[in-house]
């Protein structure tokens, strides 16, 4: 009787498996409808709830809040489970009034019991540093405590390393050092697209496009030899088209850039949006003169569950 039981949660515990890869699958595609249905059917599992806690957290902070503690109670040494709720508790600091010291406290133990789990982490480490950096000094934020951070990701990745350093001095007065940094980066870390990326993202800010969009092309050359890297060219061609739509500048060249993203990137959560790289496509085709073709490219967007996004397409539409 015994191996018959035996069998049968062997079987259970493979399907539970197998349910829970399709539904970090789906989650990693962006397509969080189909993973919170899948995650809420194996939400016995910490792992599931952690997505859970993650889904929530763009539509209701509490909800998220009440999965991620659900998730550390299950799991204590999961440092996932702890960064996530960095990040939830992060969130809830920043909508509270009354309670947003006791939740940026949260929040920096939860990042910095990540770190002690798992130190090679470079995401947890930047979590910590960032916290370090934004917090005001009576809820745990300090510069110095931050530089401590940037030190050791410079020990462990060279990569992360060199966007920690950029970060921390361009939280301070020290421009100057910025610039010069992220200038050398380029130089001497060459084929990676994230330092031209970050030089464009600048300028953008700063109301210069035509130079920005020189800066995001020079991103998309780079070769891109690992998947961060891929996903810093795809979010580069997305942000070169917003830049012309922005600028007026550039049309043809943003609308090129776009209709490569739409044709060659992934469904993947950490690109931008499929929808608002197609609204920011028929912008250009708008710009351009192409009045039908940006007609159509807005009425295909019009149903869109991104609020936001329904709402522009809408005064568009009036616009044409």
């Amino acid at each position: 009787m015994k191996r018959p039981l035996a069998m049968a949660l062997l079987l259970s515990s493979a399907s539970v498996y197998a349910d829970l890869q399709q539904a970090i699958l789906a989650f990693e595609q962006g397509e969080d409808k189909q993973a919170q249905s899948l995650f809420e059917a194996a939400s016995e599992q910490a792992e599931a709830k952690i997505y859970l806690s993650r889904i929530w957290l763009a539509q209701d902070a509490d909800k998220a809040e009440d999965w991620i503690e659900q998730a550390v109670a299950q799991a204590p040494q999961n440092a996932e489970a702890h960064f996530t709720r960095g990040v939830v508790m992060g969130q809830q600091a920043g909508n509270s009034v009354f309670s947003a010291l006791s939740y940026a406290k949260k929040s920096l133990q939860s990042f910095n019991r990540a770190v002690e789990l798992a130190p090679d982490n470079s995401e947890y480490r930047q979590g910590l540093m960032s916290f370090y950096l934004q917090a005001p000094g009576i809820a745990g934020g300090d510069t110095e405590l931050a530089l401590a951070q940037v030190k050791e990701l410079e020990s462990r990745d060279q990569r992360a390393g060199m966007l920690a350093r950029l970060n921390y001095l361009s939280a301070g007065d020290n421009q100057q050092d910025y610039q010069q940094l992220l200038e050398s980066a380029k130089h001497s870390m060459p084929g990676i697209p994230d330092f031209y990326f970050q030089a464009a993202m600048q300028l953008v800010q700063d109301e210069k496009y035509d130079l920005a969009i020189a800066e995001f092309k020079q991103a998309i050359s780079q070769p891109a030899s690992d998947q961060e890297s891929l996903n810093s060219r795809y979010t580069a061609m997305y942000q070169l088209g917003r830049a012309s739509v922005k600028g007026e500048v550039h049309i043809d060249e943003g609308i090129q850039a776009l209709e490569n993203f739409l044709e060659h990137a992934p469904k993947n959560r950490k690109l931008p949006s499929r929808q608002w790289a197609a609204f920011r496509l028929a912008n250009l085709q708008q710009l351009k003169g192409l009045k039908e073709q940006a007609k159509q490219g807005y009425l295909a967007l019009q149903s869109s569950h991104d609020k936001k996004l329904a709402k522009e397409v809408k005064k568009k539409l009036k616009s044409l």
